[in-house]
């Protein structure tokens, strides 16, 4: 299995990469579900790597119209190109 250290910085990672795709609030919902199932009884872990979470989904978001829904906005208005967003 994966210590504490290990899952909280994986699942950082997967938010950051998966929030482009999916957006925020979705993946920070997704990967938190995980970690509450994954940690056991471990709130302080919890809180933490909620935390970590939510801020690399919002990371991964900017990145891409489809990730936030400012930029979705931003980009249906035809304000900027999705060339723009890369």
């Amino acid at each position: 299995g994966f210590g504490f250290k290990k899952l909280f910085w994986l699942t950082g990672f997967l938010a950051f990469v998966i929030s482009p795709i999916a957006d925020n609030l979705t993946t920070a919902l997704l990967m938190c579900a995980v970690v509450m199932k994954v940690s056991g009884d471990n709130p302080k872990f919890v809180n933490l790597a909620c935390i970590n979470i939510v801020i690399a989904a919002n990371a991964g978001g900017a990145f891409s119209p489809f990730g936030d829904i400012t930029t979705l906005m931003v980009w249906q208005a035809g304000h900027v190109s999705f060339a723009e967003f890369i």
